[in-house]
């Protein structure tokens, strides 16, 4: 099976390409709309703000596109700002809906309650549902995080989650066969390269 990239252009896509290619994974990087309405398997990675991120997807008329593939159960992987636009909204550089796959909204943090912004490197994740992405990853194994926003999801699609000092919020999401990881499993070495095999396994 070929995995289906989609290419925002707002990316630099060689982390994941040569992660894939290290678990002997074919992919295809497009934004043509016939390609991503047949995909089998769906990665929707993604660098940058909400706002240009969602309004990229509308220019391309692939909102309602990757709507209709969870709708029909095809396995889509957000990762990082490709997991935000998945969510109900944010409010990065004012308010923006998302694609509402995930039923929650994306916030800043807050000054006061973390030291650091972004959130940028190596923090342990709590694996909160015994999930096929999650199989074979350890309990408080390392991912890599580089964001500024987060989610923070309820107990119905929240699968494992972290915290940026006083700040918990979650990092592994799923509804139906979409899933969304807010570190980058691209770059998370060992235990990111297991996460991306057991996404490309996937079946519709």
């Amino acid at each position: 099976m070929v995995v289906t990239i989609l290419d925002l252009e707002m990316s630099n896509l060689g982390s994941l390409k040569s992660a894939l290619k290290t678990i002997n994974q074919k992919f295809l990087v497009t934004n043509d709309i016939g390609l991503i309405n047949e995909s089998k398997c769906l990665i929707l990675p993604g660098v940058g703000a909400f706002g240009d991120g969602i309004n990229k997807l509308k220019h391309l008329k692939l909102d309602k596109i990757i709507k209709n593939l969870h709708k029909r159960s095809v396995p889509i992987l957000g990762i990082c700002l490709g997991m935000q636009l998945l969510s109900r909204s944010s409010n990065e550089n004012g308010y923006n809906k998302g694609l509402n796959i995930f039923d929650h909204d994306v916030k800043r943090f807050s000054d006061k309650k973390v030291k650091r912004i972004p959130n940028i490197g190596w923090c342990r994740i709590s694996i909160k549902k015994n999930i096929d992405l999650l199989e074979n990853i350890k309990n408080m194994s390392y991912f890599y995080f580089l964001h500024s926003y987060y989610l923070k999801a309820t107990q119905k699609i929240n699968c494992a989650e972290t915290s940026n000092n006083q700040c918990s919020f979650s990092c592994v999401v799923k509804n139906d066969k979409t899933y969304g990881v807010q570190f980058h499993p691209e770059k998370s070495h060992d235990f990111g390269l297991i996460l991306l095999s057991n996404f490309c396994n996937l079946k519709c």
